[in-house]
């Protein structure tokens, strides 16, 4: 009796320590996975903002229900390394594109981007659209999409938001400036994720009280948008990112002063002749007379 509860004591504490070793196992994975999970997160967080680097920046936007976009130049999928970009054998850094039936796909519209390697003014934009967002895609009915989001993308990292200063940003559609409100508005997801992005239009955040200031599009682009911004921060000045200078009209006092004085210089020329030609007119008239009255008194 004694050795069969021996046995069956041995047996339970055999089972026991297969279930701890079993039970130990698993949260040793499961810490593994946690740690990697961890050390990934890490990774995005980790780079710091190079203030002698050099970085990217886009023009990026979303469109509701049509789907057509230019997403964050740091998307695991649709940004400058994304995979569903390249599989679709696209170019994020010069195609916009769509979330078609067949996965992502190209549509109208070139993209020109900029690299931001020092302190000076830059322009991002998406050019040649062709009406592409002011036409509704099958299903679709025209009113329903909306300008959701527009935004300045880089890959500049999360701690640059308090390490660069963005002054001077203009938004252009189609060539005519939005007024944008004083506040900048950072993507907290963006943030998140490690990166900066300048929100300009934000809909979602909007509507949610993250940015309440956000300016909406009363009409989707035809042509073009383009972000104009100066950035500062950079340990360098970049003698190639300067504002361009608009070529001054002239006055119109200016011109009406050349115009005049042209016309009186081309008009007192010709009374100057005219009154020449008659004095020496009147002259040979004299003459003429004088010679006729010498001769009489011969």
């Amino acid at each position: 009796m004694r050795k069969s509860l021996k046995k069956v004591a041995a047996s339970v504490l055999a089972a026991t320590l297969a279930l701890t070793v079993v039970a130990s196992m698993g949260s040793t994975a499961d810490a593994a996975k946690k740690s990697k999970k961890a050390k990934k997160a890490a990774e995005k967080t980790a780079a710091a903002f190079d203030p002698a680097g050099s970085y990217k920046a886009f023009v990026g936007f979303q469109q509701s229900e049509s789907w057509r976009f230019h997403d964050e130049c740091t998307s695991e999928t649709t940004g400058l390394e994304g995979s569903d970009v390249k599989d679709a054998g696209l170019n994020y850094e010069t195609d916009v594109m769509w979330s078609g039936d067949n996965g992502v796909e190209k549509i109208d519209g070139t993209v020109e981007g900029v690299e931001l390697k020092g302190n000076g003014t830059y322009t991002a934009k998406i050019t040649g659209l062709n009406g592409v967002l002011a036409t509704a895609p099958e299903g679709v009915q025209q009113d329903q999409m909306k300008m959701a989001m527009v935004y300045l993308s880089t890959n500049l990292p999360a701690d640059a938001k308090d390490k660069v200063q963005f002054t001077d940003v203009s938004l252009k559609v189609d060539g005519n400036e939005v007024t944008l409100p004083e506040t900048q508005f950072f993507k907290p997801e963006t943030l998140k994720a490690g990166y900066t992005s300048l929100y300009l239009i934000d809909t979602y955040a909007k509507g949610q009280g993250e940015y309440a200031d956000s300016p909406e599009l009363a009409m989707a682009p035809n042509d073009s948008i383009e972000i104009t911004f100066t950035i500062s921060g950079f340990t360098n000045d970049n003698p190639e990112a300067v504002a361009a200078t608009p070529t001054p009209e002239p006055k119109q006092d200016d011109a009406s002063s050349a115009t005049s004085e042209e016309d009186d210089s081309e008009g007192g020329s010709s009374v100057n002749a005219g009154v020449i030609a008659g004095i020496v007119g009147a002259v040979v008239v004299v003459a003429g007379i004088v010679v006729v009255v010498t001769r009489k008194k011969k």
